[in-house]
């Protein structure tokens, strides 16, 4: 395959589109050529790992060897990744893969892939990507497979998803590329907030959410989520939440958002009390001309069809009472998260939709005032 046409090639798979063409070029000149037949093995579960395998042609098969058995867990074509993990850790691989049919590969050893992170930091990134989706992958394909035996008596069984010990590998790069430029994001939007918004100042480490997913009441059983996120909380409302500021980023997307979601029964009823006098204020707060701009709506995906028990149907601001949430909402573009001016935005459109979430706190903030006096008379 010539230069330039591997170049080429290498732009259509999905770890190294991102990248720039020079640093497409370079990787094209470390990258060495192999040919596998039908039924060879390109790398055993155990082996030490040299290298990932991007497939040129053919297919390969990956599997796992488990209670003296070999389980499929899924076949790759052109253009897959397979043996990544090798990169970024010593240990042994964790799968088989095979030729299902004569393939041609294209192999990036470790030493070679080493030197070229020092002079491109975005494939780091990428890679980590490639890890999250795989793990991901694996823990799915384990939890459908995985037998549902009924557990002995007085027995306890323990069971650790399988990506846990994956992302443990790849810790300290999650920490390095994900985690640390997040922190400084959230750092520099507080320090903002100091100016419209300064009881939600809180440490990044405490507005930083986590990365792992509860999935005890869901049938998606992925342990991680996809995207990592922060949340400014009011002081005095953590344990409830009450009104806030929200963003995360993802490969696919940036969200910013303002207001309050999810409340708890008592907070959705004291909103509502407040707007059978006030809706008029909250109405004319979410239609701001110069926050509809750059933000929309996000009232309507949990309204109930009917009013509340006790509220009137021809009640003026019942579209608003039968909202179970209020906020604001606006999506961007993946590229807005590794842009210069990604704080800007956040702040931006936290600044607009600071009088919103004042509006919803406001019949929290009597009970939190009482709550610090009487702390302070104990002092």
């Amino acid at each position: 395959m010539a230069a330039t046409e591997l170049s080429a090639f290498l732009a259509d798979v999905p770890l190294f589109a991102a990248l720039d063409e020079p640093t497409r070029e370079e990787i094209a000149g470390e990258l060495s050529q192999v040919h596998a037949g039908a039924g060879e093995v390109i790398c055993r579960q155990g082996d030490t790992g040299d290298g990932l395998f991007v497939v040129v042609s053919g297919r390969l098969r990956v599997s796992v060897a488990a209670d003296s058995a070999e389980r499929v867990l899924y076949d790759l074509g052109r253009g897959a990744i397979v043996g990544e993990m090798a990169l970024l850790t010593d240990r042994p691989r964790a799968a088989t893969v095979r030729a299902v049919r004569d393939s041609d590969l294209l192999l990036l050893r470790v030493s070679s892939f080493r030197s070229l992170l020092e002079r491109s930091p975005a494939l780091v990134s990428a890679v980590m990507r490639l890890l999250i989706d795989r793990l991901l992958t694996v823990d799915q394909l384990l939890a459908v497979e995985r037998p549902r035996v009924p557990s002995p008596a007085a027995r306890t069984i323990a069971v650790t998803p399988a990506g846990h010990a994956g992302l443990a590998a790849c810790r300290a790069i999650f920490e390095r590329e994900v985690k640390r430029p997040m922190l400084t994001v959230v750092e520099r939007v507080t320090d903002a907030m100091a100016e419209f918004a300064p009881a939600h100042m809180r440490p990044a480490a405490k507005s930083m959410m986590r990365i792992y997913r509860d999935t005890r009441f869901s049938a998606d059983k992925s342990p991680y989520k996809t995207h990592v996120s922060a949340w400014w909380t009011r002081t005095g409302l953590e344990k409830t939440s009450g009104g806030g500021y929200y963003f995360h980023f993802s490969p696919k997307e940036v969200v910013i958002a303002a207001g309050i979601y999810m409340p708890e029964r008592e907070q959705l009823l004291a909103i509502r009390m407040q707007l059978l006098e006030q809706h008029d204020e909250l109405r004319r707060l979410l239609n701001d001309k110069k926050l509809r701009k750059v933000m929309d709506l996000d009232v309507d995906t949990r309204s109930l069809s009917r009013p509340p028990k006790g509220f009137p149907a021809d009640h003026p601001g019942i579209d608003l009472i039968r909202q179970q949430q209020w906020g604001v909402v606006a999506r961007l573009p993946a590229d807005a998260g590794l842009g210069d001016g990604l704080v800007k935005e956040i702040v931006t459109r936290f600044r607009l939709s600071a009088p919103i979430v004042d509006f919803l706190n406001r019949p929290f903030i009597g009970n939190v005032e009482k709550k610090k006096q009487y702390i302070f008379k104990l002092m």
